[in-house]
């Protein structure tokens, strides 16, 4: 671990299950958008509950998730479609 890093917590998410919700994402995000938060789902866990979120400004997609082995309470963004294409 670099000396710099902090591990603030950790939380698993069924891999399957994310990528079904990744995939309906993507029905509102665009891979290049001209505002490029756009292109990035937020992510916010606390406890055992995980919610993802996406948005065009026009629509929002909102999914519940269920987290396991969650050590993790906070928010944080990810490029959606690098996510879904890993």
């Amino acid at each position: 671990m670099k000396e710099n890093t902090k591990t603030i917590g950790k939380f698993t998410i069924d891999s399957k299950t994310l990528l079904t919700e990744l995939n309906l994402m993507k029905l509102v995000s665009e891979k290049n958008s001209t505002i490029p938060i756009l292109s990035y789902v937020l992510f916010t866990i606390d406890g055992c509950e995980a919610r993802i979120t996406a948005t065009d400004l026009d629509l929002t997609i909102h999914s519940g998730l269920t987290a396991t082995d969650s050590t993790y309470k906070g928010a944080f963004c990810l490029h959606l479609h690098s996510l879904a294409e890993s």
